[in-house]
């Protein structure tokens, strides 16, 4: 039972320890930003997210998706760069409003992980890797 439910959830599973790394990533520049060069907290969270966008983008597109067409590369980085700017303005929102209601920067950037992994995933799943946006010429799963 539970080895059919990670067969079923492979892709999304997937994509939340690529996530992982991702956020390690945002959260250590986040981190050195914010605490060693001493910038603020939605400025610190910017230039984080941004940095992990890139190895996101490469891991989220080899590893999850398993898009390899080369021919789309471009198209696909546009689209993942459009969903992340997207969940990058609604975050950077949602960090601004919690950080002023006094709740904790490290906090709340965890709780807006979050919401910016399921954003993410259902942007790269509908948008981003979609079958629609695929080489014609090639076959494509998109479960």
């Amino acid at each position: 039972m539970i080895v059919d439910l990670i067969k079923k959830h492979r892709r999304f599973i997937t994509f939340g320890i690529v996530g992982c790394i991702n956020t390690l990533v945002d959260f250590s520049v986040f981190t050195l930003l914010g605490e060693l060069a001493g910038w603020n907290t939605v400025a610190s969270h910017v230039a984080g997210y941004c940095c992990g966008i890139f190895c996101s983008f490469m891991l989220t597109r080899g590893v999850t998706f398993k898009d390899t067409s080369a021919g789309f590369f471009r198209s696909r980085l546009l689209r993942f760069v459009a969903v992340n700017c997207a969940t990058l303005t609604v975050s950077s929102g949602l960090i601004a409003a919690l950080t002023g209601i006094g709740i904790q920067r490290y906090f709340s950037k965890a709780a807006v992980a979050l919401c910016v992994m399921v954003m993410n995933y259902f942007g790269s799943k509908h948008f981003v890797f979609n079958k629609k946006n695929t080489d014609p010429g090639k076959e494509y799963r998109n479960d």
